[in-house]
């Protein structure tokens, strides 16, 4: 099976391209439900609302286990993973049963896609590597791709997430909104040609089965920890013992939305 696979350009300084980010969000990964409630999601949401069809575009699409609980919909995916510690394991991972074309960058390209190309946009916990003033664009781009009735879901914290609430008390500006933010900036979708036609909320929990594995997600939510800010460091041992004991609640929010 041939597949497409384009290399980042350059290597950036932003913090969810470096290999820590990566580590961390496996971590969280391997032991979270959200793999499973997710990918649940998404294929209910491709089903009722006609997404399937001949091609898939997951934006930020990590290590790849969520595209590849959605792939059986669609004849052709194209992934996008800035880092590429995760790049790489989304093309070992994809590379075994699909035919994809994977860019190591962040959406929108350089160039543009193919217009009106896709069925089904997936854009999961991108918007908070995005500038607010930039969704407007970013939404536009994904709508240039889609195909008209086309689907995109995107996922995000809302305000009841314990790992949100957490991250924001060390550096407010790491995870830059939640979904009751994109709800409140519904002119970003409708200027794109997007109407909402889902909400659905979900309650993952974290939890970490090792004394390193709780410290890699506690460095992926909270950031470096420096030793000179005690308040910090007693926050990250708080994180890392709910962590390994009752798991710490990731509430989220799923928004479907379909181009007009």
């Amino acid at each position: 099976m041939r597949n497409n696979i384009v290399p980042l350009k350059q290597p950036e300084k932003r913090f969810f391209l470096q290999r820590d980010y990566a580590l961390g969000y496996l971590a969280l990964s391997i032991g979270s439900q959200e793999e499973e409630v997710l990918g649940a999601a998404f294929r209910q949401a491709i089903r009722s609302f006609g997404g399937a069809g001949r091609s898939l575009l997951d934006i930020g699409c990590a290590d790849g286990r969520l595209t590849a609980r959605v792939a059986q919909f669609f004849k052709r995916l194209t992934v996008f993973e800035p880092n590429p510690t995760l790049f790489n394991h989304a093309m070992a991972r994809l590379s075994r049963r699909h035919q994809f074309d994977g860019r190591n960058s962040t959406f929108p390209p350089d160039h543009r896609l193919l217009p009106e190309t896709y069925d089904t946009a997936i854009a999961s916990h991108v918007l908070y590597h995005i500038e607010r003033s930039d969704w407007p664009s970013f939404f536009q781009a994904i709508a240039q791709s889609l195909r008209p009735g086309g689907v995109c879901i995107t996922v995000l914290w809302n305000n009841l997430s314990d790992a949100k609430k957490y991250a924001s008390r060390t550096d407010p500006t790491r995870w830059l909104c939640t979904s009751e933010d994109l709800l409140a900036d519904r002119d970003s979708l409708a200027s794109a040609g997007f109407e909402i036609v889902d909400l659905r909320q979900f309650d993952p929990v974290i939890r970490a089965y090792t004394t390193e594995a709780a410290r890699d997600v506690t460095a992926f939510l909270l950031g470096p920890t420096r030793p000179e800010a005690p308040e910090a460091l007693a926050l990250a041992a708080e994180v890392e013992q709910t962590l390994l004991s009752g798991g710490l609640n990731n509430s989220q929010t799923a928004i479907t939305v379909r181009k007009r």
